[in-house]
């Protein structure tokens, strides 16, 4: 768990209203499964600081090649209901082809640039994060 590093990405894409809860609940281990259950819809997120993804460009090697072109670095902070990986900084692909090959929804935050990407299984959607949408 990296409560500075929660609360960058909170900061960052977040939307206004719902920041000051989730910093509370990032906050402390106590009260963390209560942010990552805020995080089961993009909903939660600035939607202009979203790019969408479906369909045929949902495989672990296009979003990939997509992730590297927006800027986004190899290593991500992992966010996730999966206690194996969340709160671990892991490769994009590594946790890609878990969170897809397991339908498990994931948020992943690379500090270095700034990006992030949240794979949600219900919808069948990716999406990219980024203050500067690069899509």
């Amino acid at each position: 768990m990296n409560p500075e590093l929660e609360i960058e990405l909170i900061d960052r894409f977040v939307r206004r209203d719902k920041r000051e809860r989730l910093k509370m609940f990032a906050a402390k281990q106590k009260t963390r499964d209560k942010m990552i259950r805020e995080f089961n819809s993009p909903g939660i997120f600035n939607p202009n600081l979203m790019i969408e993804i479906k369909g045929s460009d949902r495989t672990v090697e296009r979003l990939l090649k997509k992730y590297r072109r927006y800027g986004m670095g190899d290593v991500v902070y992992v966010v996730s209901e999966n206690y194996e990986w969340d709160g671990r900084e892991m490769a994009v692909e590594e946790i890609l082809e878990q969170s897809m090959a397991m339908c498990t929804d994931v948020l992943g935050y690379c500090a270095k640039s700034k990006t992030a990407f949240y794979e949600w299984h219900y919808s069948g959607a990716s999406y990219f994060l980024a203050a500067n949408k690069a899509g």
